[in-house]
């Protein structure tokens, strides 16, 4: 492709002198460029072509291919039923899910969502096309990536399946599309600009409020926004009030609306919440739990004889739990371990002292305490036995012990340490808790134990010294003392009709829910179940020769894009003060520079995400961002190759001849 510029300094391409103008010191581009020389201008044949893009494909997948509209749901499909019936019943729900889609699906009838989906895919393969006409790509060039995409299996499966995916993808599309018009705008149109830049701005926030890899998607609008605005103060000739009238409205959009919208749909969602889900609220804190449930009315101090919760808060539930069964090795006492169970009576301790404190007295850190487990009557303690799974030489096991009589030795007191030295226990404040005869610290980890003796839980053990982040806890009073008859009380919450949009309790509520759903995604849904691995993604193997070349070339184009930049740095010579290395190149060259980059980088951005996650149970359908991206770049390559030379064609009509003649046979 480096031939391109080679062609293009020994002939003139037409409106090169709109395009390069020269200045004392260096060449530079037109800022107004591509608007003067009708880039991306539509005609009346691509009508009929989005004509036939939106009838040909549905028309493919309802009568020629052998997918199924009428099939009973699977279990991804009905995972998500599930969640759109709890958000049209206004319940609280926990997904990696965001709340647009579920609005969009829950306005919908349930036995039309998989023609909606359709309807969603044809959109995406009309967007990809009108995108790749804005930037200048030939006709039948921008029809060979709407051939690879709606010809693979997994955008054909996707058409007929019940999924916020299809939601997803078509926002995308129509970002990429609002971008390429916004590229080739009049410079000195303001009104235009900010126009296109509001819309643009509005969908990266529905975007982002669609799935979470959307917020990818806005990093990846606001890189090319910083590359564009480099590139349009090249321009020397640019006033510089036109540049920040250009700034403003483009800019202030861009950056800051798509956070907008998304904080504004998550904080109705959150408003929207009327009834508790207590299978998904289990996992949220102490003070969100009463924005759902209520303000309560807690105790202002913990006395003994009061029943109480000990949460980990480092862990997504973490309930300090006992469980009537026994380490199989160790000490071989009453298993300990930490719970995502909220509403179970194994999660309940009672406080006692270990000596003749006063009853009445507060509980500080100066008092010794035991923990008795209100189902067993046996006391929490700590041994030298070494814990059953992570078995280090230094830390110690948790269990239970004794019996109902069992008043406890030093192995079974407890510190109960604040975070300030002498105050008194009271209801969610955070402790640690130090056992007295091995001093060590309690801790939890995301470590579990086995599914045939420890219920697939977590492991609890004692170290010293141990990370404040797994060695924090959090005291719940389940049940007052009924040895005080004057405790006194205080509300304790969040008073949902108090709530507001700039209030720092609403923004609180929205970085938790946040946080618990991403957690939710790897803890409970998604532990220990594998799929396929995310760095095979790009290399799909299948048998119909079309279809794999349909997949692979996504990331062929990915490699090309990728070995043709290393020749033109390599090319680079810094010390050579020759008048042409001055010299900008066509057109032709410069959209090319700049789309295959955005493409690229579009790519690099939605993959490599993934690469974060904690699990590989993703579906391949999260990879179809990054292909669709892959899919233009493609386009962009072939016709800049087809540009170059026209004989390249020949090479590429002979190749995809020969693999549907394969596949054929």
């Amino acid at each position: 492709m480096s031939s391109i510029e080679e062609k293009n300094t020994k002939g003139s391409t037409e409106g090169t002198n709109n395009i390069i103008q020269n200045a004392s010191q260096r060449a530079y581009k037109n800022a107004n460029s591509y608007f003067e020389n009708n880039i991306g201008v539509f005609n009346i044949y691509d009508v009929f072509v989005c004509i036939l893009i939106i009838t040909v494909f549905p028309y493919y997948i309802l009568n020629v291919s052998d997918i199924s509209f009428v099939r009973d749901t699977n279990p991804h499909e009905a995972k998500l039923l599930d969640l759109i019936d709890h958000y049209k019943n206004n319940k609280f729900i926990l997904s990696f899910t965001g709340p647009y889609a579920l609005y969009i699906l829950s306005v919908l009838s349930t036995y039309n969502l998989r023609y909606v989906s359709l309807v969603f895919t044809t959109g995406t393969l009309l967007n990809i096309y009108l995108s790749l006409r804005r930037s200048n790509i030939n006709i039948l060039f921008s029809i060979i990536p709407i051939v690879s995409i709606g010809y693979i299996a997994p955008f054909q499966e996707l058409s007929s399946e019940i999924s916020i995916d299809v939601i997803f993808i078509y926002l995308l599309t129509q970002v990429i599309y609002f971008w390429n018009t916004l590229r080739i705008q009049n410079v000195y149109a303001t009104l235009k600009i900010a126009r296109q830049s509001f819309i643009l701005s509005i969908l990266v926030g529905l975007l982002m409020s669609t799935k979470f890899i959307g917020l990818m998607t806005w990093l990846w609008i606001m890189a090319m926004s910083v590359i564009q605005f480099w590139n349009l103060i090249s321009d020397i000739t640019l006033p510089s009030g036109r540049i920040f009238k250009i700034v403003l409205a483009k800019f202030f959009f861009l950056f800051t609306i798509p956070f907008l919208v998304f904080s504004v749909m998550e904080y109705e969602q959150i408003r929207s919440w009327e009834t508790d889900s207590p299978e998904y609220s289990q996992y949220m804190s102490s003070i969100f739990q009463t924005y759902l449930r209520g303000v309560e009315q807690v105790p202002t101090t913990v006395n003994y004889g009061a029943v109480i919760r000990i949460r980990h808060l480092n862990s997504l539930g973490g309930y300090l739990t006992s469980h009537n069964e026994t380490y199989p090795g160790g000490s071989r006492e009453q298993l300990v371990t930490v719970s995502d169970i909220e509403d179970t009576e194994w999660n309940k301790w009672i406080l006692e002292p270990s000596d003749n404190f006063d009853l009445n007295n507060n509980i500080d850190e100066s008092h010794h305490v035991v923990l008795r487990h209100k189902m067993t009557s046996k006391l929490l303690r700590v041994s030298s036995a070494k814990p059953p799974i992570s078995e280090q030489e230094y830390d110690k096991e948790v269990s239970c012990t004794g019996n109902a009589e069992y008043v406890g030795d030093r192995d079974e007191y407890w510190r109960l340490e604040t975070t300030k030295l002498h105050e008194p226990l009271r209801n969610n404040i955070k402790i640690q808790l130090r056992n007295v005869g091995q001093n060590c610290q309690l801790v939890s980890h995301d470590i579990r134990l086995t599914a045939k003796w420890g219920k697939n839980e977590q492991e609890v053990l004692c170290l010293e010294p141990a990370t404040q982040q797994f060695s924090t806890w959090e005291v719940i009073v389940v049940e007052q003392s009924p040895l005080k008859n004057d405790t006194k009380l205080e509300p304790f919450g969040i008073d949902k009709s108090m709530l507001s949009f700039t209030g720092k309790e609403a923004w609180k509520l929205i970085l938790e829910v946040l946080q618990r759903q991403f957690r939710y995604d790897y803890f409970v849904q998604n532990y220990k179940l594998e799929g396929m691995k995310i760095a095979q993604w790009p290399f799909i193997l299948n048998n119909d020769p079309f279809a794999m070349h349909c997949w692979f070339s996504s990331i062929v184009a990915i490699v090309v894009y990728v070995g043709w930049v290393a020749i033109q740095c390599i090319r680079i010579n810094p010390w050579d003060n020759d008048d042409d290395n001055d010299k900008l190149a066509s057109l032709s060259t410069l959209i090319f520079n700049e789309t295959a980059f955005e493409c690229f980088l579009g790519w690099l951005f939605h993959f490599i995400i993934f690469s974060k996650a904690k699990h590989d149970n993703l579906d391949i359908v999260s990879y179809l961002p990054s292909y669709i991206l892959g899919e233009i770049l493609f386009a962009y390559v072939v016709y800049s190759l087809y540009s170059w030379k026209h004989a390249t064609l020949t090479v590429w009509v002979v190749y995809v001849s020969i693999l549907m003649y394969r596949a054929r046979r």
